[in-house]
This record gives C-alpha cells, structure tokens and sequence, in this order.
C-alpha cells in the first residue's frame, strides 16, 4: 500500500488527479484481494472521484472493482448495482476485463436470485469479453498463463460453475479448457 501512497503524493504534487484515482483503484483492488472490508468504501471513493473527473477507463475498473467486491461480502444488490454500472459507462469505452468481471458479477447475482435466463446471457457475455482477450493470444500456452494469473483464475472458476448453473455445460467446458 506505501507504493500506493506514494503515487497519490505524486499525483497531489504534479495536480494530476487522474493518476491519484488510479493510484486509489489499485489500492482498493490490493485491499480487496488481501480480503480487506474496508477496499469497499475505498472502491465507492474511487467511484465518486472518478465520476468528477469524468474518467471513463478508471470509472469502468472501479465499478466493475466495487461489483466484485461487493459480490464477494454478500452484498448481491449492490454488486448488481456497480456491474450495471460499468457495463453501461463501458459502451464508449470498449475495456474487456473489466466487462469481463461486470458481465459475471451480473450473471451470479442473477442465478442467486433464481433469474436462470437473465444469468445465462450476462454469463455468457462474460465469457465472450474474456474471450477476446484470449483470441488475441498466439498460443496455447499463452492462454493457459493468462488464465491462472490469481486475479483471474477465480474469477473463471465462478463463470465456468455459473455456466454450468445456467444449463450451459458447453460453455463451461471452453472456460475450463483456458486453464488447462
């Protein structure tokens, strides 16, 4: 978190607010996958923050951020809420990972809430978005790193299980098949 710190005094000394935001968002995400309950408030910070700069690419990665985070501390509505969010900024934006995340967090909080249909397609969405980033990759094994970075490979696990939730056994097995 020092680094962190530091880019945000940075940010604050050239009056670069765009950075500090960022620098915020990746503090949040640090909190968040160390498993912190404060990265939340961090996150809705982040989103104020980049709302007032009118900064699309780091107002798509907080919402998106917020809807994991949210999803992960049982906060469905909300989570459902942030992923809407990100998925409607995004359009001017065309990001992949963060409409990856978006696109899931959607689909999961639809399945807990027994909306079956509505999941299938935001998961299949989802599953689409990280597809394009493995279409641009050249090998196999190219692939199979990129899926088992540890900010992704949980988040695959939960679409290749969703899917299969959904009744889309096929697309669950494709998801699988980027890990191997």
């Amino acid at each position: 978190r020092g680094d962190f710190k530091k880019v945000r005094g940075i940010a604050k000394a050239t009056n670069n607010p765009a950075m500090g935001a960022q620098a915020r968002l990746g503090n949040a995400l640090e909190m968040g996958l160390t498993g912190s309950a404060g990265s939340l408030s961090e996150l809705q910070e982040t989103v104020r923050e980049a709302e007032l700069l009118g900064h699309v690419p780091i107002l798509v990665g907080a919402y998106s951020a917020l809807a994991r985070t949210a999803f992960r501390l049982g906060k469905n509505v909300q989570a459902d809420d942030a992923a809407a969010k990100a998925i409607d900024r995004d359009d001017s934006y065309g990001s992949v990972d963060p409409l990856f995340r978006a696109y899931l967090i959607r689909g999961l909080c639809a399945l807990q809430a027994g909306r079956k249909d509505s999941a299938a397609g935001y998961l299949r969405n989802s599953m689409n978005s990280f597809g394009k980033l493995v279409g641009d990759l050249e090998d196999r094994a190219s692939v199979s790193r990129l899926a088992a970075r540890p900010d992704l490979k949980p988040d695959l696990d939960s679409l290749a299980r969703g899917l299969k939730q959904a009744g889309l056994a096929t697309e669950a097995e494709k998801v699988t098949s980027w890990s191997r």
